[in-house]
């Protein structure tokens, strides 16, 4: 019982320090002012994410499938795990 009171107690003296700081404003002004920098990083990050799925791809057919160079660069066969 001991701990439940003392998490309580912690919960509500953390509340009433962070509202007499002001962080509720502090942290909806940091918000705003990020999010417009993060607006102009939106096609770079889809680039991103972009490279990193191809890569995951290529990797999969390359695990998937058996390149023959006597076929003129075909897919030869799949891999088919036993």
């Amino acid at each position: 019982m001991v701990p439940a009171i003392l998490i309580l107690t912690f919960a509500w003296s953390l509340k009433a320090m962070t509202d007499s700081l002001g962080a509720k404003e502090f942290v909806a002004v940091m918000v705003k002012s990020s999010a417009g920098s993060a607006l102009s990083f939106l096609p770079v990050f889809i680039f991103l994410i972009a490279i990193g799925l191809a890569f995951c791809y290529r990797n999969l057919l390359g695990n998937l499938w058996d390149f023959d160079s006597d076929c003129g660069g075909h897919f030869s066969r799949m891999w088919i795990p036993t």
